[in-house]
């Protein structure tokens, strides 16, 4: 039957009803010891140990429920005419097509499901569970010698990372799998801080760190997803991306609160962590009619060895130190800018023996602010730049490698402290709303373009945050875990889930002509 607002006929020919849930557990414990010792190696000497133990559990259930017969559909009482699931009203979009169709409704299409449910079941998705599991037992010991000249932070930092996941080979429920993997790994570091003048200061860092595959990117197994078209793979033989570097700056200080400082920097890497994508090209995921044979697939594999080097500048000041040489009125006093640049080289081998620059990494990015901070009012506008940078790794059947291309946002806030405990505020974000432009290759090879909107974080004229003082904040000696020293030692650049536990459901109709 051919609705008079359909260009295209149709006829239920499968419905599908899905239902997923990924579940993250995570646990913590840690515990910190400090000491100082005075007179010793300079005028006092702190030395820090800690353990720690982190605990992450992913689990991925999904059930499907399907009917893909007319003897199913009648047994069911659900109509195959498109009509039935239609609501008013044809494209609305304005990119002009030259046609036209209907939109289905979500209570009709849920009417359906019901319907499918008195005469199917839903059943296991043996492609697409797994369980992972990540458990990471570290510990450290730093030492921090301060003189009068400066200070040195030394130590180092230890993990043995174990990694468990298991899932169904191809899906196939009678073919289980578990593998289980453990590495350790050490980052040493040293740090110089020389104080060359009340206002000037000299920092040399020798540090080492690496990036550990999301643990979910562990499974050994192929997830897809027939509404998205898309297959992801596990690899549970993934390793870490391993880092070793060195950094120089020196840092000016105007009081009360403006800097100036630059620095370079070079880090060479081992195992470099690619995310690839292309067409599936295999029949192993075929099943009940349905072809995977041409989805995209996405994994995460090693390359060989990469490097970054670059140089950074940044600078942040404001007015108010010089307005009485200058003969200004004080009101004056609350304008400033803070500007800062990096400019990176950085190549990487891939899997195959390429050469291509860092993922992730753009050879230019540049931040442009301006603010207002007096009288209790704050006002800011931030502009930054970035080049293109390296997404995934592409096959050459596929076109090519993919990059997001260069990208520029602007945003602005605005805050005025009433008392101690409210605030009116404004946030107002992606105020040029650019487009994030994805292509393969070369520039004109677009794939996918995508804007998002201005955003404006205002409820009401009268809107208003209540704020309360917080406790205050613990210095390296108390957690040295965080702080400026505690971040030299411990960095890991860890790429690990964040996730909540959620669950999704969702259903999929196919119609044939």
């Amino acid at each position: 039957m051919r609705s008079v607002s359909e260009d295209f006929p149709r006829s239920l020919a499968r419905l599908r009803s899905l239902i997923a849930a990924d579940t993250t557990d995570a646990y913590t414990a840690r515990l910190d010891l400090s000491h100082d010792v005075d007179g010793l190696l300079g005028e006092r000497t702190t030395f820090a140990v800690g353990v720690r133990f982190d605990d992450r559990t992913k689990s991925v259930d999904e059930r499907l429920l399907e009917l893909n017969s007319a003897a199913q559909f009648t047994a069911a009482g659900i109509p195959t005419n498109y009509g039935q699931i239609a609501i008013p009203g044809g494209f609305q979009g304005e990119i002009p097509l030259g046609y036209t169709f209907q939109y289905f409704g979500k209570g009709q299409i849920l009417d359906l499901v019901d319907r499918a449910k008195t005469i199917g079941t839903y059943r296991d998705q043996f492609a697409n569970l797994y369980d992972v599991n990540e458990r990471i037992y570290s510990a450290y010991a730093m030492a921090t010698v301060t003189t009068g000249w400066g200070n040195v932070i030394g130590g180092a930092r230890v993990e043995h990372i174990r990694n468990r996941s298991s899932a169904f080979v191809n899906g196939n429920a009678a073919t289980p799998l578990t593998i289980d993997r453990d590495i350790t790994l050490v980052y040493p570091s040293l740090h110089l801080n020389y104080d060359v003048n009340d206002r000037m200061k000299a920092r040399l860092s020798f540090n080492t760190g690496a990036a550990r595959p999301d643990y979910d990117q562990l499974a050994p197994n192929l997830s897809f997803n027939d509404a998205n078209l898309t297959i992801s793979g596990g690899n549970p033989d993934a390793k870490p991306e391993k880092a070793m570097g060195v950094d120089a700056y020196v840092e000016y200080y105007v009081a009360p609160a403006g800097f100036l400082s630059f620095g370079a920097y070079y880090k060479r890497l081992r195992d470099v962590l690619f995310d690839t994508t292309r067409t599936f090209n295999s029949d192993v995921l075929n099943a009940n009619g349905v072809d995977r044979s041409q989805y995209l697939y996405s994994a995460i594999a090693n390359g060989g060895t990469g490097s970054i080097i670059g140089i950074e500048g940044a600078i942040q000041q404001q007015l108010d130190p010089f307005v009485a040489d200058l003969g200004l009125p004080d009101w004056m006093g609350g304008f400033g800018v803070q500007l800062n640049a990096t400019l990176n080289r950085s190549r990487a081998e891939t899997p195959d023996g390429g050469r291509v620059q860092l993922p992730g990494a753009s050879d230019a990015v540049y931040n442009i602010g301006a603010y207002y901070e007096k009288y209790g009012f704050s006002a800011r506008v931030q502009y930054q730049n970035r080049s293109r940078w390296l997404d995934d790794l592409g096959s050459t059947a596929d076109g090519g490698d993919f990059y997001w291309a260069k990208d520029d946002e602007l945003d602005a806030s605005l805050r005025y402290a009433v008392n101690r405990n409210v605030e009116l505020f404004g946030n107002f974000s992606n105020l040029l709303n650019g487009p994030g432009r994805r292509y393969v290759r070369e520039t004109r090879y677009t794939i996918e373009r995508e804007s998002f909107g201005r955003r404006y974080q205002l409820e009401n004229p009268t809107l208003y945050r209540l704020m309360f003082t917080p406790p205050p904040r613990l210095g390296v000696s108390d957690d040295p875990w965080s702080g400026e020293a505690g971040r030299q030692i411990l960095k890991s650049f860890a790429r690990t889930s964040t996730r909540i536990s959620h669950s999704t459901f969702s259903s999929v109709l196919s119609t044939r002509e």
